[in-house]
């Protein structure tokens, strides 16, 4: 896929760092709903982004999940939190289990995580597993929603379930609890919110739930009309006389940019019936830095309360850095340190490229158990041997991806006629598994075209594949269902299993059935446009400070594209073996600028041109306690 960089409106347009901010906000909110505005243009601080969370019981089944927990609790029964092996698993379990266990000392509470060879949800060794532990009531995080049969087996045989997920909904639905807000009869307004979140969630609710303010009718007057609530969600007309009188009023609010008018009645009224519940936000503010890790790692949108999820995440793990006494969990206070973090402010980009990619490496390699120990560490010893021992998984998941790329360009080295296919498609037996995902990552950002990668896999082969725009690969999956084992995911990356002898077959498959897949879809040319044209002498602290308003930045809300006309590049240095290269830009002082994986095309350009057009992001940049601009480069031209 061609892209086409153009630029954008001129920052010299604007007289004051105020209108710059307006400015973009209305451009990133274009076509958003209110509560998706509001999280952008009401800036909070910690806690305060609670008012932009929609009420957890407008989740479906979040009653029906409460009641069977807590009455498990309550027999003594055994409960089994059993969590996928990427990061979103890893943390929404580790979510769960910190809470449960704190707030129930007494509760016979087991956690487990998918590993080793197995497969993807309830498989033959995931249901092995369960009935060592012998559970009586069995909690699925981040899978179960299409394991119907398998669950409704497990219901037979006495054990009963609550599936927290967020996947797509298959034709059979299970008859057990299902907290998905993807459901048909979900009322739920966001639709994409990762299980990390969901987990925190049904936490938060628990809380309410044993609460007095459980219930609790209010009543909300305005221009001579009266709105009742209940739990955060608008009711009619009470017929109960029993309700209290509430005056929507943030006045006393110490964030002087937030505006009332702008945050709907329900969620003020219900954060402030939050406020009312002793150690309400003291017992889940530590664990909102898993749901802000597993927001950013499962590429959830960032807008409305998933943006306000990751900016509490990046404020508490800030206040981390800055205050080691601030109350955490080992395992997270052990990954500051050892990445490097502790002395930052922490963004969504060091959430989703340095805490999150560390976490999932242990579930590629098959040893999920060691990003999930650490997660479940209750001392700073017991995090410490674990944090020692994901950084060395780490080193060795880069080493096999490495390995597996320079493979794969081998590979289509010698079949350069199987690049000209609608979908790339690779497969040989000597590659090796656990990062395929990267791995076909990797291909389509090289070739502009969705990919599917596949690896063997203790005695049968596991692929991943994903998709390079609008494609939505799950389609592609369900048409070549009858060839896989099983397959599962987003719309923009998926996971299958297949048998090797199988792979050729499925190939020839693939390959006819992707011509009617893409057939709909037109997106030969890209066209991207900066948010604003700037000079060299623009890129400075002060235009930092302003971008700084649109974080956090990532999937939905991409960082701010700048874009230099005419630059005139200086002092070409090569870094990384040739692969990147930095250089300095006429008129903008000693900002450096950043050039990855180009570096040897671009010095090919700057040769034979006098100047080039740049599109980029301003970033700061920090190393050994320093803290510097520098301008990373996205386009070029």
């Amino acid at each position: 896929m061609a892209i086409q960089p153009e630029h954008g409106q001129l920052l010299q347009n604007f007289s004051l760092g105020t209108q710059i901010r307006d400015y973009l906000i209305k451009k990133r909110t274009e076509g958003l709903e209110k509560n998706e505005i509001n999280s952008f243009q009401v800036h909070k601080k910690g806690i305060g982004n609670a008012l932009f969370f929609y009420s957890p019981f407008l989740l479906p089944d979040i009653i029906p999940s409460i009641n069977q927990l807590l009455k498990s609790i309550e027999n003594s029964e055994t409960i089994l939190l059993y969590g996928d092996r990427d990061t979103d698993g890893v943390s929404s379990t580790a979510i769960l289990y910190h809470f449960l266990k704190k707030e129930f000392p007494n509760i016979r509470l087991e956690a487990t995580t998918s590993s080793k060879n197995e497969a993807y949800g309830l498989c033959p060794e995931a249901l092995l597993k369960i009935h060592k532990f012998k559970p009586n009531l069995l909690i699925t995080l981040d899978f179960g929603t299409s394991n119907a049969i398998e669950i409704n087996d497990l219901a037979k045989q006495g054990i009963k379930t609550i599936v927290i997920d967020h996947h797509e909904i298959p034709s059979q639905t299970i008859d057990s609890c299902l907290l998905n807000p993807k459901r048909i009869d979900s009322i739920y307004p966001e639709k994409k919110i990762c299980t990390s979140f969901l987990a925190w969630k049904l936490s938060l609710s628990i809380l309410f739930f044993n609460s007095p303010e459980y219930n609790k009718v209010y009543r909300i007057s305005k221009n001579q009309k009266s709105t009742f609530y209940k739990n955060g969600i608008a009711i009619d007309d009470s017929s109960d006389s029993n309700f209290f009188d509430f005056e929507v009023n943030l006045s006393n609010d110490k964030d002087n940019s937030s505006n009332n008018e702008l945050i709907p009645d329900e969620q003020i009224l219900f954060f402030e019936q939050l406020k009312k519940i002793p150690d309400l936000f003291k017992k889940l503010t530590t664990l909102s830095s898993l749901a802000g890790i597993g927001t950013i790692t499962d590429m959830m949108p960032l807008i409305g309360e998933n943006r306000s999820m990751v900016r509490l995440a990046c404020d508490y793990l800030t206040e981390l850095s800055g205050n080691i006494d601030t109350p955490s969990l080992p395992g997270i206070k052990m990954i500051l340190i050892h990445t490097g973090l502790l002395d930052k402010k922490i963004t969504s980009k060091d959430l989703g490229w340095g805490i999150g990619p560390l976490l999932n490496s242990a579930g590629r390699m098959g040893n999920t158990e060691i990003a999930f120990d650490l997660l479940l560490a209750e001392t700073d010893s017991s995090a410490e041997n674990k944090i020692k021992e994901l950084i060395k998984t780490n080193e060795e998941r880069k080493e096999r991806t490495k390995r597996n790329v320079f493979k794969t360009e081998r590979f289509f080295q010698r079949h350069i006629d199987l690049t000209e296919k609608p979908i790339l498609f690779c497969y040989e037996p000597d590659l090796e598994p656990g990062v395929s995902g990267i791995v076909a990552t990797k291909l389509v950002e090289t070739f502009q075209k969705p990919a599917i990668f596949i690896t063997p896999d203790h005695g049968q082969a596991r692929g991943s594949i994903r998709s390079c725009g609008a494609e939505n690969v799950l389609d592609l999956l369900k048409e070549a269902d009858g060839m896989l084992n099983q397959y599962g995911g987003h719309p923009e990356a998926g996971g299958f299993s297949v048998e090797i002898h199988r792979i050729p077959e499925l190939q020839e498959k693939i390959y006819e059935l992707s011509i009617e897949w893409l057939k709909n879809i037109k997106s030969p040319l890209k066209t991207i446009t900066s948010d604003l044209k700037v000079s060299g002498q623009d890129l400075n602290k002060n235009l930092f400070n302003v971008l700084e308003y649109l974080e956090p930045t990532g999937h939905g809300n991409p960082p701010i594209l700048l874009s230099l006309e005419k630059a005139k590049l200086m002092n070409y240095t090569f870094m990384g073996n040739g692969k990147h290269a930095r250089f300095k830009v006429m008129g903008a002082g000693s900002l450096k600028f950043i050039i990855w994986n180009e570096a040897e095309k671009m010095s090919r350009l700057v040769s034979i041109q006098e100047s080039l057009d740049l599109w980029g992001n301003l970033e700061l940049n920090t190393f050994q306690g320093k803290s510097n601009l520098q301008f990373v480069i996205s386009q070029y031209s």
